[in-house]
């Protein structure tokens, strides 16, 4: 399988204005985020957060494959185990939502 990393993303949408305002609010008041709960604090930075790329869930849902193959993905390609700056960042995010509840 061939894996573009332009198309392996949806271009992610901005996030809405009531989202900014409320996590601006927890930035001013940190308190405010202690009565979430944590799938509502989640919820929230899912909204805001770059989302899982394609190709992130196909190497998750086969990583015996890609294990075995060595990430190959065709002569002259790659390998599909190299992360992009997007796939980094999305990475990122999904660590720090999960470490900071």
């Amino acid at each position: 399988a061939s894996f573009s990393s332009a198309s392996a993303f949806a271009a992610p949408k901005p996030p809405s204005p009531s989202d900014v305002q409320e996590l601006e609010e927890i930035r001013t008041n940190p308190e405010k985020a202690l009565k979430l709960t944590e799938k509502e604090f989640k919820i929230m930075i899912d909204r805001v957060s770059i989302g899982k790329s394609y190709k992130t869930s196909y190497m998750d849902k086969n990583a015996w494959l890609v294990y075995y193959t060595k990430g190959f993905d065709g002569v002259g390609r790659p390998s599909i185990e190299q992360e992009t700056d997007l796939e980094l960042l999305a990475n990122k995010q999904a660590y720090l939502r999960n470490e900071m509840w």
